[in-house]
C-alpha cells in the first residue's frame, strides 16, 4: 500500500522502518520514488520520537497476510503496532481489517480505509494534512483511550474508582483505593477552577494534625 501510494502522492515523504538491506533493495527497485524513504531497523527506544516526527501514521496490513504457515492471519493477528501508534499523539490511518476494528472507529480516533482501494487512503491522509483540528481531535482521542486501556491494567490495585484528564497535550490517568479516605476523594483533583490539576497517590498520616492546624 505504502510503495503506491508515494507514487499517488509526490508531494509528501513516506518514511519507513525496519527491514533489512535485501528487503530495502527489493522494494527500492520496484518503487523507485524519490519521496519513499527506507530508513532501515531502527532500535525500539527510538521508535517514539520516530513515530512522533511523521504528520500523520500509516497502519496498512492487507486483507489476506501469510503466517508461517502458510496461511492466512490477518483475521487475528495480534496488532501490538497500533496500541504503540495510539501512545504517540499523532493521527493514525488504518485499513479496514476487522481485528483492528475492534480498536478503532473511523473518524473517532483514525481514519480507516480499504486496503484494496488506494484512493480511499489518498483521500484519508489529504484529510488529515488540509484539517488539522480533525488531527488533533483523532490523535488526542486514541490517545485518551490508549491511557484508559492502560491505566485499566491497574483495576486490582485501585478497584474503587478511575479518573481521567486531558487537555489533549497532558494526559493523566488515576487508579483509587479507598480505605480510610472521603467519599469525595476521587481524582484527578482540580484547584481555581481548572487551572491547577492533580493526581495523588498516597495516604497522608498526619492528616489529623494537619486538619487541627488549618481549621
Amino acid at each position: 500500500v505504502i510503495g503506491p501510494l508515494a507514487g499517488k502522492l509526490p508531494e509528501y515523504d513516506f518514511n519507513i522502518a525496519g527491514g533489512e538491506e535485501k528487503d530495502i533493495a527489493h522494494w527500492k527497485s520496484i518503487f523507485p520514488f524519490r519521496n519513499l524513504n527506507f530508513v532501515g531497523f531502527m532500535p525500539p527506544a527510538e521508535l517514539a520520537s520516530f513515530y512522533q516526527k511523521q504528520n500523520v501514521l500509516l497502519l496498512p496490513p492487507l486483507k489476506k497476510s501469510l503466517g508461517l504457515s502458510g496461511n492466512n492471519i490477518a483475521g487475528w493477528m495480534s496488532p501490538m503496532k497500533l496500541f504503540e501508534y495510539m501512545n504517540t499523539g499523532r493521527p493514525i490511518v488504518a485499513s479496514t481489517l476487522e481485528v483492528l476494528k475492534e480498536v478503532l472507529d473511523d473518524d473517532r480516533n483514525a481514519l480507516l480505509a480499504d486496503p484494496e482501494q488506494l484512493d480511499e487512503w489518498v483521500n484519508a491522509i489529504n484529510k488529515l494534512i488540509d484539517d488539522q483540528v480533525l488531527s488533533r481531535t483523532l490523535s488526542a482521542n486514541a490517545y485518551r483511550e490508549e491511557l484508559v486501556r492502560a491505566t485499566d491494567k491497574m483495576l486490582s490495585r485501585g478497584p474503587d474508582h478511575g479518573g481521567y484528564w486531558n487537555n489533549n497535550e497532558v494526559f493523566l490517568g488515576m487508579r483509587r483505593l479507598s480505605i480510610i479516605d472521603l467519599n469525595s476523594g476521587n481524582q484527578p483533583l482540580f484547584f481555581q477552577g481548572k487551572d491547577v490539576v492533580l493526581v495523588f497517590n498516597g495516604e497522608i498520616y498526619n492528616y489529623k494534625e494537619i486538619k487541627e492546624e488549618l481549621t
